[in-house]
């Protein structure tokens, strides 16, 4: 072969070489750099569906709440000439309300999900998201807010009077009617028959008990006056009915104190806290009852 065709064929072969070389460089950097965004986005992935917001959203007990709140939403109207007077019903619970919260538990049963979170089966905590968009249930949830935040002392009085309210009120066999009849009776007063003062007596010898101005078989305020340690449990005071009742009443007593052997004639309170010599107890309370007027 001619020395210069040689020489230029191999110099060829060097540049084509070099440049091969090169693009393959590229190539694999490309794939590197390639490779790279997968395993970042492959561990941000990783990271996204192991957080535990994310977990949490997937829990079947978040998920009812959340599927409950959903139903509220209005459904998307199509755009049409004239506005359309279809709207969303709201659901009925009040006929089924009774018989399924005597059955709820504690954990709340849990809805049932497929595998791409469509619900096959709602769980209790759906109820609970529905009624919370309630007009209702709102208004009565925003009006225990207060102008300001409430004093260390202010929220034990809240706090002792929403406790003995239940309390006050598992104590009792009224039906659904005798409630009604209940509240109707607290909150009008009109035909009453207990409207005459009940006597009261202090139980333990280190307390003495007046009554406030006004009292009635109905409402009544008790000032406690402590001279000594009174234990937590003990008796405090007995309330005697200015009239006796024919049903056992319903006796809501406030701050950190229990009712106990309430009777048509009388019932008594006890304490859950300790009291000190110079302590004075203010016991303010309600009776209900569901006798016929």
């Amino acid at each position: 072969m001619d020395e210069k065709l040689s020489a230029v064929l191999t110099g060829l072969i060097g540049v084509t070489a070099v440049n091969v070389i090169r693009r393959d460089d590229d190539n694999n950097n490309r794939i590197r750099t390639q490779q790279d965004d997968l395993d970042s986005l492959s561990r941000r992935f990783r990271d996204f569906s192991t957080n535990g917001h994310i977990l949490r959203q997937f829990m079947p007990t978040v998920a009812d709440l959340l599927a409950g709140t959903a139903l509220a939403r209005s459904s998307e109207q199509a755009a049409t000439l004239l506005p359309t007077l279809s709207s969303v019903s709201r659901p009925d619970l009040l006929s089924s309300m009774a018989s399924a919260v005597k059955a709820f538990t504690w954990p709340p049963v849990e809805g049932e999900y497929t595998s791409n979170g469509y619900i096959t089966k709602a769980g209790e905590l759906t109820s609970l998201g529905l009624v919370l968009t309630y007009e209702e249930v709102r208004a009565f949830l925003h009006g225990l807010v207060l102008s300001t935040s409430p004093s260390t002392e202010a929220k034990g009085q809240a706090y002792g009077a929403a406790s003995g309210l239940v309390r006050a009120i598992i104590e009792q066999s009224f039906t659904t009617e005798g409630w009604l009849a209940t509240w109707k009776r607290i909150f009008s007063g009109a035909g009453t028959k207990h409207n005459t003062a009940p006597t009261v007596a202090a139980l333990h010898p280190m307390v003495a008990v007046t009554m406030g101005v006004g009292a009635n078989d109905g409402a009544l305020g008790l000032k406690l006056t402590v001279s000594g340690a009174v234990d937590a449990g003990a008796q405090l005071v007995k309330v005697t009915f200015g009239t006796k009742y024919t049903n056992p009443p319903a006796v809501v007593v406030g701050g950190p104190h229990d009712v106990a052997s309430v009777t048509i004639a009388d019932f008594t309170i006890t304490t859950r806290v300790a009291y000190a010599a110079n302590d004075v107890v203010q016991l303010p309370m309600v009776v209900g009852s569901c006798d016929a007027t």
